[in-house]
């Protein structure tokens, strides 16, 4: 008869089984994932990636057929040709040029993802987050700047940076940056002796139009971050700009203009969407419905693959007597979509032909890596499908470039030396030319008085030149090709803007 079997024979080898099953399980958990991780950073895991990648196209992008092939396309592009071996032949292939570089591996995922659209990629993490950031954001001055002449000229600047804390204006000329006179300088130099000095602390020179002298003012480069939404409000007219459909505090920010225009009665709006590259579906949504005071409005029809999903407005949103919309080239995707709508709805658009985005992206994190990928179509009420073209304003305006007139020096002859008793009428050539240059701010009247002379002085020492108390041909070439190049300097006006205003204007006096 068989002994039966013993319970203590069985603990000890149990036990030990336990032990070492949980041992592998807690090795799983702690070095699974970096095993995973280090096993896709091979050739092989990569080209199980682009597998993968393939298999995804075919089966979520809008534009793509169960039936294709990624992997032959990709072949095909990198390799340039026009056929494509087997399967097996283009995995080894793949495999090959992965082990050479890794940066291969990205580049056939864009090539299979490109064939479909221009907006679909792959990228790592850190690329992803310059591609599509919640904000634009630097680090420098906070003012748009552009060459004047000889001057740098200071154009839009955000109010919370360096230069708007400074109490720099659009419109100034920087004429000196720390001890270093830049009107002698070329644009470029100017440029890079601006970037570098704002790092410290630095002073810059001002040439204000209106005031009697030079302005300093300290300041030093900053952080800046571009706000996805801002506002003012001119009497009847408020203003919203909306730089891009992104931000944890976007809807707060939308809500907080909308209630300020309403808490100052403003009957009008300027919705400014010029240079916005769009953003999330559903902050634009969220806009059209802050917007549109009707129910049941058909907003935009996203379409997939499988199914169309129609947006309708929920209705509530604020009372306007008017909007007016701004748009330019790069007004794109989300933001095409909130100005194509309203103007569907009857509102006008102001500016250029958009972008022409008619394609919406989905996210995904693939073996690490960042994935954006066309998964729908966007349609509008009555434009329809805009994609490549783009949506035509109400009222076409490009911004205008603005050119001073040359006409406001006399002519001054430079192939002599001018002494403080040559003519009126050639002193009074050259204080206009120091007065234009930020030189001379009083008693331009022909006559050579301390101030001319004053003036002259600072010329002669910016170029580092001897002054013997009068002006000899060199430099009156030099102060005359300065002035030349101010004079034919140009700048761009926003010329659209100016004119939703004047637009606007009229109305109210019509309605007044």
């Amino acid at each position: 008869m068989a002994k039966p079997y013993s319970l203590k024979k069985l603990k000890t080898p149990v036990i030990i089984g336990i032990i070492i099953g949980v041992s592998v399980a807690s090795l799983i958990l702690i070095f699974g994932r970096s095993l995973l991780n280090a096993f896709y950073q091979t050739s092989t895991g990569r080209m199980w990636a682009l597998n993968d990648l393939a298999k995804l196209i075919c089966q979520e992008h809008i534009y793509a057929d169960s039936e294709d092939d990624p992997l032959a396309v990709a072949y095909m592009a990198y390799f340039e040709t026009d056929t494509a071996p087997a399967v097996s032949e283009i995995k080894k292939a793949f495999k090959s040029e992965i082990q050479a570089d890794i940066q291969n591996y990205y580049i056939l995922a864009n090539l299979m993802l490109s064939h479909y659209d221009r907006y679909s990629n792959l990228s790592a993490p850190e690329v992803y987050e310059q591609l599509y950031p919640d904000n634009e954001n630097y680090t420098g001055l906070g003012a748009a700047v552009s060459a004047y002449g000889p001057f740098i000229r200071i154009g839009s600047i955000y109010e919370n940076s360096a230069a708007g804390k400074a109490g720099l204006q659009a419109g100034d000329l920087i004429c000196s940056i720390g001890q270093t006179d830049i009107r002698t300088l070329s644009y470029t130099d100017a440029q890079h002796l601006l970037s570098e000095a704002i790092q410290d602390t630095t002073t810059l020179g001002i040439l204000r139009p209106g005031e009697n002298q030079i302005l300093y003012f300290e300041l030093q480069a900053q952080e800046v971050v571009i706000p996805n939404v801002s506002w003012e409000i001119n009497g009847d007219i408020a203003y919203l700009n909306i730089t891009l459909f992104r931000g944890d505090t976007f809807e707060e920010d939308v809500d907080a203009a909308l209630e300020a225009f309403a808490d100052a009665n403003a009957r009008y709006l300027i919705l400014d969407l010029r240079d916005n590259r769009g953003g999330l579906i559903s902050y634009l949504e969220f806009l059209l419905n802050r917007l549109i005071m009707e129910e049941d409005l058909l907003l935009f029809t996203e379409h997939y693959r499988d199914e169309d999903i129609s947006f309708l407005s929920s209705g509530g949103g604020a009372e306007f007597d008017d909007i007016l919309v701004l748009v330019n080239k790069q007004t794109c995707s989300s933001a095409e979509v909130v100005s194509g709508c309203l103007k569907d709805l009857g509102y006008t658009l102001i500016g250029e032909t958009t972008y022409g985005k008619a394609v919406g992206l989905s996210n995904w994190t693939f073996y690490g890596d960042k994935l954006v990928l066309a998964t729908m179509t966007l349609e509008l009420p009555e434009t329809g499908d805009y994609n490549d073209v783009g949506i035509t304003p109400t009222i076409s305006i490009e911004n205008e470039l603005v050119q001073m007139e040359s006409a406001s020096c006399v002519p001054m002859d430079t192939n002599k030396n001018f002494y403080t008793d040559s003519s009126q009428e050639q002193i009074l050539a050259m204080e206009q030319r120091l007065h234009l240059l930020g030189y001379l701010f009083s008693d331009i009247d022909g006559i050579w008085d301390t101030q001319t002379d004053a003036a002259l002085s600072q010329l002669y020492i910016a170029y580092d030149l001897d002054y013997s108390g009068y002006c000899d041909m060199q430099m009156l070439q030099i102060l005359d090709e300065l002035t030349s190049a101010f004079l034919d300097a140009q700048y761009l006006e926003d010329t659209q803007l100016a004119y939703a205003y004047t637009y606007l204007h009229q109305i109210i006096q019509k309605t007044a």
